[in-house]
């Protein structure tokens, strides 16, 4: 990807985050965010990598001491819509919200809920804000 391209692309997601960041009570959170130009360098570090070729974000959380990484694939980004980068970006804020819901348990259902919760609320959100547009 071009340098040009990639601070583009790059603008986009942070767009997003600067509207979503405060609003979904992030503020008290250290959040990293971390850029990759590389589809392959993103891959290494998914959980399960035969995802690797849909996935444009992952996020960490360590909710103890409210601090988490979301990480983006610059190239998976550019072939999203607006709408669909402002849905990635308030999907992984909300893992970082409910992050605690891993930490116990079968962490295989666990996983699964919290993906669920996690677009629900994601979507719910984002209705929200359409709603006050």
């Amino acid at each position: 990807m071009k340098p040009a391209e990639y601070r583009k692309q790059k603008k986009r997601v942070q767009r997003s985050i600067d509207r979503w960041h405060t609003v979904l009570g992030l503020k008290w959170w250290k959040v990293d965010y971390v850029w990759y130009d590389s589809q392959k360098q993103f891959a290494k570090g998914l959980a399960d990598p035969t995802y690797a070729h849909d996935v444009a974000a992952r996020t960490w959380t360590d909710w103890r001491y409210r601090s988490a990484t979301i990480s983006f694939s610059v190239p998976k980004v550019a072939t999203m819509t607006d709408d669909e980068v402002e849905n990635m970006v308030i999907h992984e804020m909300v893992h970082v919200l409910v992050g605690s819901l891993s930490a116990r348990g079968n962490k295989e259902h666990v996983a699964d809920h919290a993906e669920f919760v996690t677009t629900s609320l994601a979507h719910a959100f984002e209705w929200v804000r359409r709603a006050d547009a």
